[in-house]
């Protein structure tokens, strides 16, 4: 309501001040209102009409703008004004400090005059709404001398100024969000702009409801996400919430809780102050208490309520528990702390970002009771704290927001001069359109004095910037103070965790469970998102996110830390295996003595033992062993296309090389033999050129039927999977098909055997019938043991296959080796004087019985007729050597 008592001129007191006022600064003007003399506790008007010494004394136009400021707190009932706020005192002089600027800037509304209407809002719904409705209905009322509704203390009624009286067209207000929501639903009513200082909670954004609200300050939005920035940075994740009661608490808790279910971050327990007494504080903090393991307590509480929590904690000995992180209600207050200092150190607090407001400090430093009567409350304020000394002020934190506020009217006042082209007396008129106003502030901008530039945005809100700061304890000095540790702008972070410092000396803890270790997901527990129980992942299986595990495709297992999967490397048989290094060190020997031996041979190929042996197939013989100890090589080296491909080839083909000229050789002796009983005429293809043409198909078989399997099945290299930790790098070919590939090779060794088995009687000084048969049964034993082992491994082990398979090749090479050749090789160089002729040179010798008598079964005829054939050796194996029989010649 406006009220205004008209100075006395024989009021010498006043008329001395004005006196001093024109000198010192030109001509003031100051109405004092009758609610200053009735209701001095609760309701003050203050007009202030100042110009600076430049201005001329009589002005063209005068323009009110009205102030709302929680000078007093609210007692503990919630109903009435109680203490004086030293915060409140500070906003309040901080408008008049922007008007004192701007009335004595010549470049800013020239020739136009602010006044300011000054109200104590007491933190109270209530009673900030009754100041609203008094300040715009008593355009009205004032003029009724004599009403009733006022009434003074003494029981008189208020005389009204009979002064014109200008409306406010703004306000500066109010500081709590709730206070601002219930004046912000009148102001609209009278279309009165409204621009806030303190007020952030996010349902003032909401432009259908509060369409002409607007503020300097960052909405809860921004804040909410500046702390859920920090706790996320300190790796919090599990906290507790206390919220004052009223739009600006309730509102910052609910934005919080809405922001962090997708954050990872839980709240564990939530609670609203809805009384301020010492009851409903022991009770909150015991019961935030409760959960030992959310120790980090995010308060959107204005500061009665912060100390009211501060003494619980200290009387209900949890001084040391809570991490407090504090919203911009707390920010960095000094004076809501006194006593209180040890409990809230480790505090972490949030203010927007702003600078102290320069020349602020010295103006209110300056201030006294005999120069600063236009502030009825300082008398007050001075009575119980003395701001004499600089040292001892400290400036508000949102001092610099209500210079913004109050140079955002003045910005946009002279932007409507400049765009209507309005002189100062119009200006009045235009001022009062509350709508076009409106229009013009959130157009405005310009360079704060306490802050960045000021911009409003759609939802006349500022946008969000923070200053960071932690209560810190100097053990240096033994003070306590807050400490800027960061800031977050433009949606982004930068906390300088060095800075911080913990009276524990480490960072404490805020989490419901531990992280998991690697390999091991959270398995929610007791429905919250931040407690669970960590269990493993499945087997080759690993942690794709924090909840769930993901098996790898065949070929892959998990890395160390299982947090992806990483191809398996193929495993092959590799020639540093015990295995391998004893099959190489074997087939290379085999190697070494089979070109020793065909070496012995070439070099002593005339002479009769070699000569007896066959040279043709011997020769054939030693390429298909020495070939045999070739193929191990290929067997273990690593599997390619080139390698599966011989492999295939030549697995089989190297053992027929071998047993065709075996099978060749002795099924040419058994001929020989059993036709030499029975006929002195020699059994057809028995000639070498024979003998290697009967060789050369039997081989020839083996070849196309490789040929075809290649063409047929092209051979590959593929990675076998024997269980899901392995990978084996192997030929791409079954074990019964390389069983298949070997049947002719085993009818091969099983005729063999049998031809083999019939000479194995022959008497003869060269014969090698027996050693062929012997070779032949170890052969068959080999290959036996071979098959039953390499079929019983086929899922085991395939190194063990590997080996086994160049193990009986190396061996079947060696039998024949070692059973054919070393014998003659040892009659060739060790006992030279056996690699004779049986007959000689002179014919000395009697001739031999005919054999043409050797057709009785009497045993004597018949060793006649096998001393006649170890005569003719030479020629049956080969030779074309003759005798004489009776002066005729024979040949077998």
């Amino acid at each position: 309501m406006i009220k205004r008592e008209k100075l006395s001129e024989r009021s010498s007191r006043i008329k001395n001040y004005l006196r001093k006022l024109i000198l010192l600064f030109g001509n003031w003007k100051i109405s004092v209102s009758l609610e200053m003399a009735c209701k001095y506790n609760h309701i003050i008007y203050l007009s202030l009409l100042l110009m600076s010494m430049f201005v001329d004394s009589t002005a063209n136009s005068t323009l009110v703008l009205g102030g709302m400021f929680p000078v007093h707190s609210s007692n503990d009932n919630g109903q009435e004004c109680g203490q004086l706020r030293e915060s409140g005192i500070q906003r309040l002089e901080a408008m008049f400090f922007a008007i004192d600027q701007i009335n004595a800037n010549q470049t800013i509304l020239p020739g136009v005059i602010i006044e300011a209407e000054m109200y104590d809002t007491c933190r109270l719904e209530t009673h900030a709404l009754e100041q609203t409705v008094e300040m715009f209905s008593s355009k009205d009322l004032h003029s009724q001398e004599g009403s009733t509704l006022y009434v003074c203390p003494d029981g008189s009624f208020p005389t009204f100024n009979e002064d014109h009286h200008e409306q406010a067209i703004g306000i500066v207000g109010a500081s709590s969000s709730s206070v601002s929501q219930a004046i912000a639903s009148i102001l609209r009513v009278f279309k009165v702009p409204q621009i806030s200082y303190a007020s952030t909670s996010p349902e003032l954004s909401d432009k259908t409801r509060y369409d002409y609200f607007l503020r300097v300050v960052p909405t809860d939005t921004f804040q909410v996400q500046a702390i859920v920035d920090v706790i996320k940075q300190l790796n919090w994740s599990y906290v507790s919430t206390v919220a004052s009661s009223g739009n600006y608490g309730k509102s910052g808790v609910d934005e919080f809780i809405y922001q962090t279910r997708s954050q990872g971050i839980c709240v564990s327990r939530s609670e609203v102050i809805e009384t301020q007494t010492k009851e409903t504080y022991n009770r909150i903090v015991k019961y935030l208490a409760e959960d030992e393991k959310a120790r980090v307590v995010i308060a959107f509480v204005m500061e009665d309520d912060v100390a009211g929590l501060l003494r619980a904690a200290i009387r209900n000995n949890l001084e040391d528990h809570f991490i407090w992180i504090g919203s911009d209600g707390w920010g960095t207050k000094s004076f809501i702390l006194d006593g209180l200092e040890h409990v809230a150190v480790d505090a972490i607090t949030l203010v927007p970002g702003r600078f102290d407001v320069e020349g602020f400090d010295d103006y209110f430093t300056s201030l006294d009771p005999d120069n600063n009567k236009r502030n009825i409350w300082f008398q007050e304020y001075w009575q119980t704290v003395n701001v004499s000394t600089k040292s001892a002020h400290v400036q508000e934190d949102k001092v610099a927001f209500v210079v913004d506020s109050v140079y955002a009217f003045a910005y946009a006042l002279q932007d409507m001069m400049n765009v209507l082209q309005l002189n100062a007396m119009s200006l009045n008129d235009a001022a009062a359109d509350g709508e076009r106003l409106l229009k013009f502030i959130k157009n405005v901008t310009f360079k704060g004095k306490g802050s960045d530039f000021i911009k409003f945005n759609q939802d006349g809100d500022r946008l969000g910037a923070y200053q960071i700061f932690q209560y810190q304890y100097n053990r240096l000095n033994g003070n306590y103070t807050y400490v800027e540790v960061g800031n977050w702008k433009n949606d982004q972070l930068n906390l300088q965790t060095s800075v911080l410092r913990w009276k524990q000396g480490v960072q404490p803890n805020s989490v419901c469970a531990e992280p998991c270790a690697d390999g091991e997901i959270r398995k929610s527990e007791g429905g919250v998102f931040c407690c669970w129980v960590c269990s493993p992942c499945p087997t080759n299986s690993f942690r794709e996110n924090e909840t769930e595990c993901v098996v790898c495709d065949q070929g892959y297992k998990p890395d160390l830390k299982m947090s992806r999967c990483m191809k398996i490397e193929a495993e092959y048989l590799k020639l540093s295996e015990s295995g391998a290094i004893f099959s190489v060190i074997a087939a290379s020997i085999g190697l070494v003595l089979t070109c020793l031996t065909t070496a012995v041979f070439i070099y002593f190929n005339a002479t009769p033992v070699v000569r007896a042996s066959g040279r043709e197939l011997s020769y054939i013989l030693l390429g298909g062993i020495l070939y045999c100890y070739m193929v191990p090589f290929f067997i273990l080296s690593r599997p390619t296309l080139f390698t599966c491909g011989f492999i295939r080839f030549s697995l089989a083909l190297c053992t027929v090389i071998c047993y065709s000229a075996l099978l060749t050789k002795t099924n040419r002796i058994a001929r020989i033999f059993n036709n030499s009983v029975r006929s002195a005429k020699r059994p057809r293809y028995t000639s070498p050129q024979s003998q290697v043409m009967i060789c050369s198909l039997l081989i020839s078989i083996q070849v196309i039927c490789a040929l075809i399997w290649l063409v047929a099945d092209p051979p590959q290299a593929i990675e076998d999977f024997p269980n899901i930790e392995t990978v084996v790098l192997q030929c791409a070919v079954s074990d019964h098909a390389i069983l298949v590939s070997l049947l002719y090779n085993f009818m091969l060794i099983i005729l063999c055997t049998i031809y083999a088995f019939k000479t194995r009687k022959i008497p003869s000084n060269f014969n090698e019938a027996k050693f062929i048969a012997f070779a032949m049964y170890a052969t068959c034993l080999l290959w036996i043991a071979f098959i039953t082992v390499y079929l019983g491994t086929s899922e085991l082990n395939y190194q063990i296959q590997d080996v086994m398979m160049s193990l009986v090749v190396i061996l079947s090479a060696s039998s024949l080796l070692f059973c054919l050749f070393c014998p003659k090789i040892y009659i060739i160089l060790l006992e030279p004087e056996k690699n004779v002729r049986s007959l000689g040179n002179s014919g000395t010798q009697k001739p031999p019985t005919s054999l043409a008598a050797g057709h009785s079964e009497n045993l004597a005829a018949s060793a006649v007729s096998v001393i006649s054939f170890s005569h003719y050796t030479a020629d049956v194996n080969g030779t074309h050597d003759t005798t004489r029989n009776n002066g005729e010649s024979t040949k077998l």
